[in-house]
């Protein structure tokens, strides 16, 4: 049952595990990259807070290193740098540290015991460390209203020194990080907005996506039915064909073998049979044509041919048909010419063309006209019939498609002819086109390449 329902339904695993794998994917490398950013820009701060508290100490190499010296150096350093909240300068006196200068109202000649005051002195390097409130306490005890509960700060350690290299003093050195958490909360903001769009968008492309796979495999299926649906015509027609020409044979036998010795009624019974017989004939070639076309099986013949030679031929064969409707069939075809083609291809398009022509022409005329435009050789037929709208000379070349109204519904047709006729002449290198007024006539153009007489 699971194996059945996996088999069934793979598509759709497949999409939704697309949907959620690749968002995943994104998001965890988005909330990686942030926090490798924020790192970085941590070591950056530390580096920073690191060149302040150098910077101080060169600021006092050549000073006397009097108290008041180096209170005046705190007064002018934080004035200057903003991100700096606290500033004080302490001594090392029996293993303890007292304030001798600081920016801190009543910090001085307070004695501190801090551990970083301790760690740095006697390495005598200098520290940077995030701390909060908390642990500024117990170094500036008297700055409680300075530093926020809620915010984090930079404390740099560090011991001053001489030109000798001797330690002189210990600096502590507040920075504040509200400018940079800012700009970084900022940036994290934009970074997730966009990464929230970009997870949307990627949903919506992944289900368009699976929805595009399964109209991929939907369209398969149908190419599939497709082919089973033209494999069943070919094979249909091809059966069809046998009894059919046994009903026509048989009946072409009985109407001359019994000519005088049936009755009229008998007569008009093996009339309808031959006619209906030849109609079925009409439309199993229709689809055989139909089937070969589709599947690239119809086979031509080319020969350099007069297409002239192959209308006159039509007209002639036609003329019955025509005269039965008092209908005129002209051909305006003074001259020869010469095209690459398939001769009874053609003829099978002239027939088409010629019998349609005909058939929805009431009265007047047929008539058939050639010319040449540059290389090409133009074929036209026109025909005063009851032509058609512009909306129907859209849909002519559709298969199965027969114009349905009170002048043609008494007109029997196939809807095949004219797809039929437009592939041949597409497939022998030639273009048609029909221009039609409904109730004046239609025009149909037929051109192919001439061949270059020699």
């Amino acid at each position: 049952m699971k194996k059945f329902f996996l088999n069934k339904n793979w598509q759709l695993i497949y999409g939704l595990i697309l949907v959620i794998l690749i968002p995943v994917v994104i998001v965890f490398n988005t909330l990686n990259l942030n926090r490798n950013f924020k790192n970085n820009i941590d070591i950056q701060l530390q580096r920073q807070a690191l060149a302040f508290g150098r910077l101080f100490n060169v600021a006092l190499l050549n000073s006397s290193w009097s108290n008041e010296q180096i209170q005046s150096t705190i007064d002018l350093t934080q004035a200057k740098q903003k991100d700096i909240i606290a500033i004080q300068v302490s001594a090392y006196e029996n293993d303890s540290f007292r304030v001798v200068a600081s920016s801190v109202t009543g910090q001085i000649n307070r004695q501190i015991t801090s551990p970083h005051y301790f760690f740095s002195w006697q390495n005598n390097d200098a520290i940077a460390s995030l701390v909060n409130k908390e642990n500024l306490t117990s170094i500036f005890p008297a700055a409680d209203n300075v530093f926020s509960a809620d915010k984090k700060y930079w404390l740099v350690v560090m011991p001053l020194v001489d030109n000798n290299n001797n330690k002189k003093f210990l600096l502590a050195m507040v920075i504040s990080l509200e400018v940079m958490d800012n700009l970084v909360a900022a940036t994290f903001t934009r970074s997730y907005i966009f990464l929230i769009i970009t997870v949307l968008v990627l949903i919506l492309l992944l289900s368009a996506n699976t929805r595009l796979f399964e109209y991929a495999v939907l369209y398969r299926k149908i190419k599939e039915i497709d082919k089973m649906k033209d494999d069943f015509i070919s094979i249909a027609s091809h059966e069809l064909r046998t009894p059919l020409t046994i009903i026509k044979g048989y009946t072409s036998m009985l109407m001359v073998d019994g000519k005088n010795i049936l009755t009229k009624q008998l007569r008009d019974y093996l009339n309808t049979i031959s006619g209906a017989s030849d109609r079925l004939a009409a439309l199993v070639d229709d689809l055989l044509n139909v089937s070969r076309i589709e599947q690239g099986r119809l086979k031509f013949d080319f020969q350099n041919i007069d297409p002239v030679v192959i209308v006159k031929e039509v007209l002639s064969e036609m003329k019955v048909e025509a005269d039965k409707k008092n209908i005129i069939l002209v051909c305006d075809c003074q001259d020869s010419y010469l095209i690459k083609a398939d001769a009874a291809k053609l003829k099978q398009i002239f027939v088409n063309i010629i019998g349609n022509a005909i058939k929805y022409t009431m009265t007047g005329s047929v008539k058939v006209q050639f010319s040449v435009k540059k290389d090409w050789l133009e074929i036209r037929i026109i025909d005063t019939g009851i032509g058609m709208s512009a909306s129907e000379r859209e849909r002519l070349f559709q298969k199965f498609y027969r114009i349905k109204n009170d002048k043609t519904k008494n007109i029997i047709g196939t809807g095949l002819g004219l797809w039929i006729t437009k592939e041949l002449v597409t497939l022998m290198s030639g273009q048609i086109y029909i221009d039609s007024i409904e109730g004046v006539g239609t025009q149909v153009s037929i051109n192919f390449p001439l061949v270059k007489k020699s």
